[in-house]
């Protein structure tokens, strides 16, 4: 049996731009559907009430590309995992925190980003779901997005995303400190052809209903690409002024992204989001945490002001 929830392919190298539009149903179904669901009820297998009405709003477009390129060699455990499961898209580690499969439904506007909320990596229901990969995202080759987006239940005994409260009770309250973060400061993500390692540079609490914060929804999950420096500018500011932590992690135009986001239980569908950095070509994995401290000044929800 599933453990209970806190409140809650293979990736093609060649793609094309579709043309087919969407239906109307299609595009509704996506919008609520989008992040994993919260719900109130422990056992419940279901999308909350308040996620079947309203969720985070979604650009269904993927993002895809017409340029072709020459095929990348799958990695052998790649291999094994396709072989079990078909929609196999890597897998995340972060040392004592998380260390699980990642699966994708590629460019699935209608289930990509609903069905692994409640099946497991077998295809059969699961209140626990998998850790999967935002539908819209490429996730490997010269073409790979700009912000990799993994979605997981925040699961109560530390399985899927579970493991991401830990980041923030340690960064928050009187004895808040940058301990824990020092320890697992890494992620490893392996996608089916490459193996990438990240560093996390914010991690923060984000409303996805406009009544908790003034009509403002901060849709992160939608920074897929930054196709101008001012779009990156605009996700690295609101990502960096809400985060519980200043890690002195540079960050610049051109780099790659990594962001985790799992259900948070300080309010009615909150979400806990992780953001990392990919480590640069050349570049030491390495931190200077002597540059790192506790942001005691972190943007929050009006509703719920710290």
């Amino acid at each position: 049996m599933a453990a209970k929830k806190k409140n809650i392919r293979k990736s093609s190298i060649t793609f094309r731009r579709t043309s087919a539009a969407v239906s109307a149903a299609s595009l509704l179904i996506s919008a609520m559907l989008i992040v994993s669901s919260c719900s109130k009820g422990a056992e419940s297998s279901s999308v909350s009430e308040t996620e079947a009405t309203y969720s985070t709003k979604v650009d269904t477009t993927p993002a895809v590309t017409t340029t072709t390129e020459a095929p990348l060699v799958l990695l052998p455990e790649a291999q094994e995992r396709l072989a079990k499961h078909p929609d196999s898209a890597g897998w995340i580690t972060i040392d004592g925190v998380v260390d699980e499969e990642v699966v994708q439904k590629f460019g699935d506007a209608e289930q990509g980003n609903s069905f692994y909320i409640d099946h497991g990596i077998d295809g059969k229901k699961s209140d626990a779901g998998v850790i999967f990969a935002d539908y819209r995202n490429v996730l490997a080759g010269s073409k790979a997005s700009d912000n990799i987006i993994l979605y997981g239940h925040n699961q109560k005994d530390n399985t899927r995303l579970g493991g991401l409260d830990s980041y923030k009770w340690s960064l928050r309250g009187p004895n808040a400190s940058i301990s824990y973060y020092k320890k697992h400061a890494i992620i490893n993500f392996s996608t089916n052809y490459e193996k990438k390692q990240y560093k996390i540079f914010a991690i923060f609490t984000t409303n996805t209903l406009p009544k908790h914060d003034n009509g403002n929804v901060f849709d992160y999950q939608n920074y897929l690409e930054f196709d101008t420096e001012e779009r990156y500018n605009d996700f690295i500011t609101k990502v960096t002024e809400r985060s519980y932590i200043k890690t002195g992690i540079d960050v610049k135009y051109g780099d790659k992204f990594l962001t985790l986001s799992t259900c948070d239980t300080d309010f009615d569908e909150a979400r806990l989001v992780v953001v990392a950095r990919q480590v640069r070509d050349g570049e030491s994995a390495d931190i200077d945490f002597s540059q790192c401290s506790v942001n005691t000044n972190y943007k929050y929800p009006a509703a719920f002001s710290h």
